[in-house]
């Protein structure tokens, strides 16, 4: 399995493909099934290609082995004297089992990462609790109680903060935002996910108590979100003919 995942060339660009996607195709249950059968199979002296495959399906999603793959990758191209990298089975004889695997130099970026970063997680009606408004120009990190947790954050929504700038808007204590919060993170050295901030993209509600507000940014964004599902909805809906010959 290690061989195959050292040698076979990514079929997309693994930045987009393994870290932006990030959706892993299978559930946490499904894969913990996955491995208990594996390593029942293996225990067994039964694993079969139909297993390796599954087992490569598996590794291959997971974010640590891309880093660290890219990592082996990122440091054989910096060595100039590597022209490729040839991998194999060996059996306990130190005997070759099958054809060696050849990954040549000029396929090395293809493994590379272009970058840590990962997809901006987009929280739609994230409610944030507001501890310490920023109440005067510059780029102040806000601090706020979002899922019980302390966040400082970016108010980037440029209405909402001439709104405060101007007294507009006023805080007490409890107040709240409904807000569509990004989630930055990146992966790092190691491969685990870590969050490098928060941003307030749109302010959708501000809500003191049993009053809440809704922002005219926040009016907006709940109309240009339903125009777009909408139009989902209408292509979803025309379904193709199978008299009409489209030939």
């Amino acid at each position: 399995m290690l061989t195959i995942l050292l040698s076979r060339i990514p079929i997309t660009d693994p930045e987009y493909d393994k870290l932006k996607k990030e959706e892993l195709r299978l559930s946490i249950q499904e894969k913990h099934l996955r491995i208990e059968k594996l390593q029942k199979e293996l225990e067994e002296g039964r694993l079969n290609e139909n297993s390796v495959k599954m087992g490569l399906e598996l590794v291959d999603d997971n974010l640590k082995i891309v880093l660290r793959r890219s990592n082996l990758f990122k440091q054989l191209d910096n060595c100039h004297k590597v022209a490729q990298l040839g991998v194999a089975n060996l059996d306990t004889n130190n005997q070759l089992i099958g054809e060696e695997k050849v990954v040549k130099r000029s396929d090395f970026p293809k493994f590379i990462l272009k970058s840590n970063e990962l997809k901006t997680l987009k929280i739609e009606n994230a409610v944030i609790e507001i501890v310490s408004p920023v109440l005067k120009e510059g780029n102040y990190k806000w601090k706020g109680i979002y899922l019980d947790e302390p966040i400082p954050f970016s108010m980037t929504d440029k209405e909402f903060k001439e709104d405060v700038l101007n007294e507009k808007v006023s805080f007490q204590h409890g107040t709240t935002i409904e807000c569509v919060l990004n989630i930055h993170r990146k992966l790092d050295e190691i491969g685990e996910i870590v969050i490098t901030g928060y941003s307030v993209e749109t302010v959708i509600l501000k809500v003191d108590g049993q009053i809440s507000e809704e922002t005219p940014q926040g009016k907006r964004y709940k109309y240009e979100k339903r125009q777009l599902e909408s139009q989902g909805d209408l292509f979803t809906e025309i379904k193709p003919n199978p008299r009409v010959n489209t030939d």
